[in-house]
C-alpha cells in the first residue's frame, strides 16, 4: 500500500441552531483533530451551539436516499421495488440545482444497495445517485432573524473542506414564501 493514500475517518458533530434548531454536521476527513478544530470554530463563529453527542441525532432518523435524473412513474418504480424485494420508500419530484427535473426515493439504509441496482436498470435511466441522510423527525418553525441567523451558520460550516453535509430541522417553508 502505498504512503499517498489518505485514510478518511467519517464523523459527526452536533448543533444547537437558533430557535430551537437542530443540526448534524457530516464530516469526511483525513485529519479528524483539524476537522473538529475548524468545525468547532464555524459553530461558535455562526452563533450556534456545540451539543453533547445523541443530544440531536435522536432528533433525526438514517435514511438511504437514490436521487434519478427526470420523472418516474410512480407505479413502475413500486413494480422495481418489490421485484428488489424493498417494500418501503417515498418517492417525490423535485428539481435539482441547475433546475431540472430528478425524482428522489428515500428508503432505509439497507435497501438503499438493491434498490438502486433495480432503479438503474430501468429503461431511461442513465444514472442514480446514492447517498445517506438524517431526515428530521419534526421540524421547528424560525423567526426570519433566527432563519438567517441559521442559514449563515450552515453556510460558515459547508465552506469548510472536511464538512460533507449540514442536516438540520429548520421549516423551510418560510424560505419558499419570501
Amino acid at each position: 500500500m502505498s504512503n499517498d493514500v489518505a485514510d478518511y475517518k467519517e464523523s459527526v458533530f452536533e448543533a444547537y441552531g437558533k430557535g430551537g434548531a437542530a443540526m448534524l454536521i457530516n464530516v469526511l476527513s483525513d485529519n479528524p483533530n483539524r476537522a473538529a478544530t475548524q468545525v468547532k470554530t464555524a459553530i461558535k463563529k455562526g452563533g450556534i451551539t456545540v451539543a453533547s453527542p445523541g443530544s440531536v441525532a435522536f432528533n433525526f432518523d438514517r435514511k438511504g436516499r437514490l436521487q434519478v435524473p427526470g420523472q418516474l412513474d410512480e407505479e413502475e418504480l413500486l413494480d422495481v421495488a418489490i421485484g428488489a424485494d424493498v417494500d418501503d420508500f417515498e418517492m417525490e419530484l423535485a428539481q435539482n440545482d441547475e433546475g431540472a427535473d430528478v425524482t428522489i426515493i428515500t428508503t432505509d439504509p439497507e435497501n438503499m444497495s438493491a434498490l438502486g441496482a433495480a432503479v438503474g436498470e430501468m429503461d431511461g435511466i442513465e444514472a442514480v445517485t446514492p447517498s445517506l441522510v438524517n431526515i428530521p423527525k419534526t421540524y421547528v418553525e424560525c423567526s426570519d432573524e433566527d432563519f438567517e441567523a441559521n442559514m449563515s451558520a450552515i453556510e460558515l460550516l459547508e465552506e469548510l473542506d472536511d464538512v460533507d453535509s449540514v442536516d438540520h430541522n429548520i421549516s423551510m417553508d418560510d424560505a419558499e414564501e419570501d
